[in-house]
């Protein structure tokens, strides 16, 4: 049944099934795609596979004074030949996103992503499906179809499973507005529709979030209303409840702030400053806030199966204060636990001036830990938390232009690239969380760094990081976070021709995937290579 209009509030969408963002632009005509070969597949065996996809890109230099021209297409490859099944044009410069199939944990804490199955993307402004799965020994040729009648659409922005079949989704995206122009965006405009079906679900905006039930079935959406006003709409019955508590003062913004640990029944709503706990079941909001925030951007929030941590500015006393009158501030870590009336502090950062607060440049949690690089004008550190509030500072050297940080079980990496190492060089370092209080260094000198991130995401919305791809010197890295290890998967000769300066890869939390980069011998035009991040194996 098809819900009716919904006005959604401006958030990000709670998406709990990984999805995977393909980037990039251009390529061939359709008429040039060669014929399917088959597989290596045992013949007589049936196993539903999937192709792999990514967008690449040609660029036509312009005539004189003109802009160059750069056209797209989405490629469908084998993931086991390296052999490009289809491919279909896409606007330029726009992404594509894909759909999964995934399955529940028993416990119900997380959800593994399987077989990507569709893939959703723009071509003349319009929306289009094209279906990822075949049979393993036969290289069938899917034909792409037109999601809804939306002829005005410049971006897919999220795609949103409604089951774990991962057969159908709802695709928010956005249009050019008013002046038909997707460049001009300060009036285009975001609407969502049902991939099976011409509806519009949502105007002007995301969804705020989304409920699924033990299954992974979508269960509920929370909106907001014309007055103002959070809604909780069934996706089965589209029965529309207006939220108990749920007027949202003027010039209030809402936005999720957290899930609640271990339950998918209840949410912890961010509303002005406070924070406070929204129950799907009973559609209601509460009253009193569990934290009142005094930092317009939180720079850390994370839940793990137990509790939700964030960080947050509280008053703290300088060594010159009077006991009575602190003048400090200090960033402090917080812990939610469910059922909690209020949060309770973890461990400090300790005090400075209000001018002096120090920044959260990245962060990651690990099951023990959470791990942030913190600036401060003496320098940055890279700051362990333990979740029973013990702290470790280890100084990272050297100025950044910007760093971030991968996290596993007992393992952080840092990514950091260098002011005086060139405009994309970066050095890799690993830290032992049980082992050592000092860096050790995997790369001095990698570029082109991706992340793969695994295929498991919490209820949280936490997804480890699996593997980081990089290329030094001409050779593609493979280290994997869990273990330990570094492998050379490709080259040069293995890459047929990559000019080694470009190079990223187009998959976020699957193994195998493709490489995308450029060649001297067309060094317009996007070439794609298989890869599997796993193991050093040929690329195509």
């Amino acid at each position: 049944m098809a819900l009716p209009r919904l006005s959604i509030a401006s958030s990000v969408l709670t998406l709990l099934a990984s999805s995977v963002l393909l980037a990039g632009c251009m390529g061939e005509d359709d008429n040039n795609t060669p014929s399917a070969n088959p597989s290596s597949q045992t013949p007589g065996t049936t196993e539903t596979r999937s192709y792999v996809t990514a967008v690449r890109s040609t660029s036509t230099p312009g005539v004189g004074d003109a802009e160059d021209t750069v056209t797209s297409v989405l490629s469908l490859v084998d993931d086991t030949t390296g052999t490009e099944i289809t491919a279909v044009p896409v606007d330029a410069l726009t992404t594509a996103k894909v759909a999964q199939a995934f399955t529940v944990s028993v416990d119900g804490q997380s959800y593994v992503a399987g077989r990507q199955t569709k893939a959703y993307y723009v071509y003349q402004h319009k929306l289009y499906e094209i279906a990822l799965e075949h049979d393993g020994n036969v290289l069938s040729k899917p034909t792409a179809r037109q999601v809804s009648s939306e002829s005005n659409a410049c971006e897919v922005r999220q795609v949103v499973e409604t089951d774990t079949s991962g057969q159908t989704s709802f695709i928010n995206y956005t249009t050019g507005g008013r002046d038909g122009k997707c460049d001009t965006p300060d009036d285009n405009e975001r609407w969502s529709t049902l991939s099976s079906a011409d509806t519009t679900l949502a105007g002007n905006s995301d969804f705020l979030a989304v409920q699924r039930d033990s299954t992974g079935k979508v269960a509920r959406l929370l909106g907001v209303n014309a007055d103002n006003r959070l809604v909780i709409a069934d996706a089965t019955t589209a029965q529309i409840t207006e939220v108990a508590n749920g007027s949202i003062p003027v010039n209030s913004s809402v936005a999720v702030f957290a899930q609640v640990a271990g339950t998918t029944s209840k949410i912890y709503l961010r509303m002005g400053a406070d924070v406070r706990l929204l129950d799907w079941n009973a559609a209601t909001l509460g009253t009193k806030p569990v934290a009142t925030l005094n930092l317009d951007q939180v720079p850390l929030v994370h839940t793990d199966t137990t509790d939700t941590y964030f960080l947050d500015a509280a008053q703290a006393a300088l060594p010159s204060d009077a006991p009575s009158s602190p003048s400090g501030v200090e960033l402090v870590l917080w812990r939610l636990k469910p059922g909690q009336s209020s949060a309770e502090r973890v461990a400090g950062l300790g005090a400075s001036t209000p001018e002096q607060l120090p920044q959260v440049m990245a962060h990651a949690m690990t099951p023990s830990s959470l791990a942030m690089v913190v600036h401060r004008d003496s320098g940055d550190t890279l700051t362990i938390i333990k979740k029973d509030g013990s702290k470790r500072n280890i100084a990272l050297t050297g100025p950044t232009s910007s760093i971030g940080i991968q996290a596993q079980a007992g393992e952080v990496l840092v990514i950091s690239q260098q002011l005086n190492t060139g405009e994309d060089a970066s050095a890799l370092s690993r830290l032992d969380l049980s082992k050592s209080d000092s860096l050790s260094s995997l790369s001095a000198s990698a570029s082109l760094v991706t992340v793969i991130n695994d295929t498991t995401t919490t209820i949280g919305g936490e997804v480890p990081s699996s593997y980081l791809l990089w290329n030094e010197s001409g050779t593609v890295r493979s280290h994997k976070l869990s273990g330990n290890t570094t492998l050379t998967i490709a080259n040069r000769s293995t890459l047929a021709g990559w000019n080694g300066t470009t190079l990223s890869a187009s998959v976020s939390n699957l193994t195998v995937g493709l490489l995308r980069g450029l060649t001297t011998a067309t060094p317009n035009a996007e070439t794609l290579w298989l890869f599997n991040a796993a193991k050093a194996a040929g690329a195509n």
